[in-house]
């Protein structure tokens, strides 16, 4: 899934760069059992696109809750064929969002409790049998990709498709003070179950993705 750009997303503010997100804005379009007229499919997109007119300050709160609540605005494909199908790409939207941050997150903390037993089970097949064992895979990640080892800070950043394939940013702070921009690719195995597929590692201030 791709998140929009700001100027496409609820109330036009720029995307949360906090690594838990409150609210999931999906604005899916469906023009499906419309009695007079069409046009419905249109209607995620005007709500969105006035959406940038409302005023943010609260006066009861004294604050903007935008900038408490962390927003992100998914950018959805072409409109489904009819109820049903609509239904289970939203599902499936969600749910590959939830799925694929739950199992970067299991990761890094069974590598955290130095369970490299557990921490090796989240890699796709492939980074498994290329490592053959969790204490080969644990020297890898040790030299090459220290950083994601027990990270002092992490915090998630947008999911965007890369050739096709989900990569999900997250940004990392060593105990050290030392951060880096660590890309997690994922994919999906043969239960349809997300695995991470392989890691890139960049500067934090020259983000990838």
């Amino acid at each position: 899934m791709i998140f929009e750009s700001k100027k496409n997303t609820f109330l036009g503010i720029k995307d949360s760069k906090a690594s838990n997100t409150d609210v999931i804005i999906v604005p899916y379009p469906l023009e499906s059992s419309v009695c007079y007229g069409k046009g419905t499919s249109m209607g995620p997109g005007e709500i969105i696109k006035a959406s940038h007119q409302l005023e943010l300050y609260d006066e009861d709160l004294n604050y903007e809750p935008c900038t408490r609540i962390n927003i992100k605005t998914i950018k959805t494909n072409l409109p489904p064929k009819n109820n049903i199908e609509a239904v289970d790409e939203i599902e499936k939207i969600i749910t590959d969002i939830l799925n694929i941050k739950k199992i970067i997150r299991l990761q890094i903390e069974a590598m955290r409790r130095d369970d490299w037993d557990e921490a090796f089970k989240y890699a796709s097949r492939d980074i498994q049998l290329s490592f053959g064992n969790p204490k080969i895979f644990r020297k890898m990640v040790l030299a090459k990709y220290r950083i994601v080892y027990q990270p002092r800070l992490s915090s998630f950043k947008k999911i965007k498709l890369v050739n096709g394939i989900p990569a999900q940013g997250v940004y990392m702070v060593n105990d050290r003070g030392k951060s880096a921009m660590v890309v997690y690719f994922m994919r999906q195995d043969e239960n349809r179950n997300w695995r991470i597929n392989g890691v890139q590692l960049f500067p934090a201030k020259k983000l990838a993705i």
